[in-house]
């Protein structure tokens, strides 16, 4: 690697949001160049940098292998985010390309608007069977940890939420206890159509930090974390900080003449 693009590569990595701006001087054809020339890492930085709609443009330009390497490091926030600003029939194709469990659930995201509770909910959630003993329910819980939250709900064959039991709960009852005698069956629900808006001052809030979420058959399709409302307000709060840095990072960038780089680079 020359001097040029080791100058070229930790510019980005210090400021993906202005090194984004700045190839925006490029054509599209010395763009599409660009991050098909430069190490993946570098052309996620640059892509996550980017407007939703720009970087879909993008993505359906450039070599689809190079696609999945980059739609697979993104999280789940920006996957279904970039996706549904790409053309149906490359989004498709794209979806049909990727791991099924992963396109699954991108589908299904999809399926919701930005605003609704559905966009914003964990598809993948553990729920027991109402019929296990503590002992069965923490040998499941265990093998998916990565789905445990501190509610885990109880279902029915339909697949309809019954209960909720706190994993406290769980771990400290005897271990021959049916799961269906220590779940609350009061608990908040939210529908996957709802407004976002609408529910985060939820008084469900104050005693649940996972509450389910039902389609309008009541089936659950997902969970929705307090924490996931709170991580995407500050998201929109970050990307103003970003537009509003900026002017200073822009100034650096051109003192040390970098934007002729990034276009040279490309060529």
């Amino acid at each position: 690697m020359n001097t040029d693009q080791v100058i070229l590569n930790q510019f980005i990595k210090n400021h993906p949001q202005q090194a984004a701006s700045a190839l925006s001087e490029c054509s599209e054809e010395e763009m599409i160049t660009f991050l098909e020339a430069s190490s993946p890492d570098v052309t996620i930085s640059i892509i996550s940098s980017m407007s939703s709609y720009k970087a879909a443009k993008y993505l359906e330009k450039i070599d689809m292998q190079l696609v999945l390497v980059i739609v697979d490091k993104m999280d789940l926030r920006a996957k279904r985010t970039v996706l549904r600003q790409c053309n149906e029939e490359f989004r498709d194709r794209l979806l049909d390309k990727m791991p099924p469990k992963q396109s699954s659930i991108l589908r299904r995201k999809l399926a919701f608007t930005t605003e609704t509770i559905g966009f914003l909910m964990n598809p993948l959630f553990l729920g027991f069977k109402n019929d296990l003993t503590v002992a069965e329910a923490i040998v499941i819980a265990k093998n998916g940890k990565e789905r445990v939250s501190t509610n885990i709900l109880v279902v029915d064959d339909k697949g309809k939420p019954e209960g909720v039991i706190k994993l406290r709960d769980l771990f400290f009852a005897a271990r021959s206890t049916r799961v269906s005698a220590l779940m609350k069956t009061e608990f908040p629900k939210f529908y996957a159509d709802e407004s976002v808006e609408s529910i985060k001052n939820h008084s469900g809030w104050y005693e649940y930090q996972s509450i389910p979420v039902v389609d309008r058959y009541e089936t659950l399709i997902g969970i929705l974390d307090f924490k996931t409302i709170g991580e995407s307000q500050l998201s929109k709060e970050e990307k103003n900080k970003n537009m509003g840095e900026t002017g200073s990072a822009l100034g650096e960038l051109y003192r040390i003449g970098l934007t002729g780089l990034l276009q040279s680079v490309s060529k």
